[in-house]
């Protein structure tokens, strides 16, 4: 995403014409260098969303028009929330499309997003209520990103709070070759929390806060500048540059809220809060090799990716420390393994030949010689005989993408600006962009009395599709903890990770009958990095 100055056309028509040949060629080179000339596309996350179309497309304003409501659907929208907004006669009206959309028409992407959901609700209220914001933030991710902790937009915005590089560094997540913290549903979820209270202090409205997520602070900022107007409902009647998804962003986050809260009432089979206790955090050496510990786990590459969706690389970062979740009953073997990894599977290593370098290795895996070279402890060379740590990208979203760069001044936290389509779980094949989001799998945390045939039958999945999709052993019984991808019915088993060779090249509210049940007083600690 990259923004220029307003005459910098204007100024390249007026002077360009006028100078000598090689003059004109030194003021192009001035001008782009200064930053004023329009810049290339990226390479990266910006140019592959994965966001699905109901994120961020404006159907739902014609599609739903003239639709009686039912009872139930009269019941939820009359039903009281903990955030008020002072909606317009248009915007009741907008709200009620966007409700009738989202529970009609797209009724079984709002139960996909709703099972996505499941393993961070609670602790998304949690953070919420440590940071004295309302509960019902909650409801923001569904429109963000179908609480998707690896989607993708157009503009480059990450993870299930769609955060820009910049905003994301801003508010202490960390973004490099190697982490992309924007995917953690914990960390993001600590740093969306600091952004939200920095919006609602500085617009002192919900509703223009919220916008500000949707469009940036400076946009509304400057919108508000050049119009005079000092609210949202205003702001969005006038003539204001603001995107139409901006423009109608209020009525959509609180139609999803009024589903949300009242999804039993409505129908939906409603998030289950209890899903990710039985996982626990593991501390992670500098360049430990993570598709080894999973193996040894007994988890497929995927499954521990899906816990842990930070990690870019299949070996953690050579420089650092990190963490990451596994299920509880298997954090001993997870120690014992990151405190001895030799010997104990292949995972993201191999054995280094006689007249082995880091320049050959390099041609043969496509990864950077220095970046092979880090991995595995600066040694000038690889010794023969020995493990070489091989940094495979850890899904497709990592394949061939650099580190991305930091973000203009003012973009966005929530990164819905007009135009960016939407997400859902990506595939994790090595394939050079994500799968189609209609055949996404989505992350479902076994618990406690859960079998393969209850499962199905929550997700409605074939037992025999869960089976082979996990390449689980059906005479095994289900352990709480343990991470299952459900797939899309007739989707093909998960891929498993590439081979080496074909890597591409890298470069550096209080309890409601008709709604969620959500605890008042959730028993998660909030997760934070220092400094947050």
């Amino acid at each position: 995403m990259h923004f220029t100055f307003k005459g910098t056309t204007m100024l390249k028509r007026l002077l360009l014409p006028l100078c000598p040949p090689a003059l004109a060629l030194m003021l192009a080179l001035a001008l782009a260098l200064t930053g004023c000339a329009p810049s290339p596309k990226s390479v990266g996350h910006g140019s592959r969303s994965n966001l699905e179309p109901e994120i961020t497309g404006l159907e739902a304003l014609s599609q739903s028009r003239g639709r009686p409501l039912t009872p139930a659907e009269k019941q939820a929208l009359d039903s009281r929330q903990e955030m008020t907004f002072r909606l317009t006669p248009e915007e009741t009206e907008e709200m009620r499309l966007f409700f009738q959309y989202f529970t009609r028409d797209k009724r079984d992407t709002v139960q996909r997003w709703m099972l996505r959901s499941e393993p961070h609700l609670e602790y998304v209220r949690a953070v919420m209520a440590s940071h004295r914001l309302p509960q019902d933030l909650l409801a923001l991710p569904y429109i963000e990103s179908g609480y998707n902790v690896l989607a993708v937009s157009h503009s480059g915005a990450v993870g299930m709070w769609q955060f820009m590089p910049a905003t994301g560094r801003r508010f202490g997540l960390t973004v490099d070759w190697w982490l992309d913290e924007r995917r953690d549903p914990y960390l993001a979820t600590v740093a969306a929390a600091r952004y939200l209270k920095a919006l609602h202090q500085q617009f002192g409205d919900w509703q223009l806060a919220l916008a500000a997520y949707n469009a940036g602070e400076g946009s509304i900022s400057r919108a508000m500048a050049s119009t005079g107007t000092q609210n949202f409902n205003s702001l969005a009647k006038s003539s204001s540059p603001l995107k139409d998804e901006t423009k109608h962003y209020v009525p959509k986050f609180m139609a999803m809220l009024k589903i949300v809260r009242n999804a039993k009432r409505l129908g939906f089979n409603a998030p289950d809060l209890t899903a990710s206790k039985d996982l626990q955090e593991v501390r992670v050496p500098a360049g430990s090799d993570l598709s080894g510990l999973a193996s040894n786990l007994g988890l497929s590459w995927e499954q521990f990716h899906a816990l842990n969706p930070a990690y870019r690389r299949q070996v953690s970062p050579p420089d650092r420390t990190t963490a990451a979740w596994v299920p509880k009953n298997s954090a001993r073997s997870a120690l014992a393994f990151l405190q001895n990894p030799s010997g104990q599977g292949g995972g993201s290593s191999r054995l280094a030949a006689p007249g082995d370098t880091w320049w050959n290795l390099s041609r043969q895996t496509n990864i950077p010689a220095s970046v092979l070279r880090e991995a595995n402890g600066n040694k000038d060379a690889p010794a023969p005989g020995k493990p070489v740590l091989i940094p495979l990208a850890a899904c497709s979203l990592d394949n061939g993408t650099p580190a991305p760069e930091p973000a203009p001044k003012y973009a966005k936290a929530g990164g819905t600006q007009g135009g960016k389509a939407a997400a859902s779980q990506p595939s994790y094949s090595s394939g050079p962009a994500p799968a189609p989001a209609s055949s996404q799998p989505t992350l479902y945390v076994v618990r406690k009395g859960d079998t393969l045939e209850s499962v199905a039958g929550k997700t409605g999945v074939a037992v025999q599709e869960l089976i082979s999709f996990n390449k689980a052993n059906p005479k095994d019984a289900l352990v709480p903890g343990t991470p299952l991808l459900i797939p899309v019915r007739g989707q093909a088993p998960a891929p498993a990770p590439s081979p080496v060779a074909s890597q591409a090249p890298a470069s550096p509210a209080s309890k409601d009958a008709g709604g969620t049940g959500l605890d008042p007083n959730p028993k998660y600690k909030i997760i934070k990095r220092t400094g947050i």
